[in-house]
């Protein structure tokens, strides 16, 4: 229970720092002030960003990004040596990030809202 309550407060933390360094201040899309991830987003997966809502999709990579960070804060503080930490967090930083991204760029074109090539 202690893990989970640590997890939900991490998430909710990271979301809101998120929300308000970057969310709070976004009115519509800029293309001279998108985030990079946004921007990473449109590339890989050829989203049509204008028929996206774009603080939806803002709101849904913060939220990714703070599932990402808090299970990977998470699951290294179970490994007791430092450089086992290292490692094992690299490669879950990385797998997560790969896997969560690729999960939110299928449901886009799931949704019809890439561009077909």
């Amino acid at each position: 229970m202690n893990l989970f309550v640590q997890f939900s407060v991490s998430l909710l933390i990271l979301y809101l720092g998120y929300y308000i360094l970057v969310i709070r201040n976004v009115k519509h899309y800029d293309s001279r002030r998108i985030p990079k991830e946004v921007e990473f987003m449109i590339n890989v997966y050829k989203l049509k960003i204008d028929k996206i809502n774009y603080r939806i999709l803002l709101h849904l990579i913060a939220l990714t990004n703070s599932f990402i960070i808090s299970l990977t804060t998470i699951c290294v503080r179970a490994v007791d040596n430092m450089l086992l930490k290292l490692v094992f967090g690299f490669f879950l930083l990385i797998f997560l990030i790969i896997s969560c991204y690729s999960l939110i760029g299928y449901y886009f074109k799931k949704k019809g809202l890439t561009k077909s090539v």
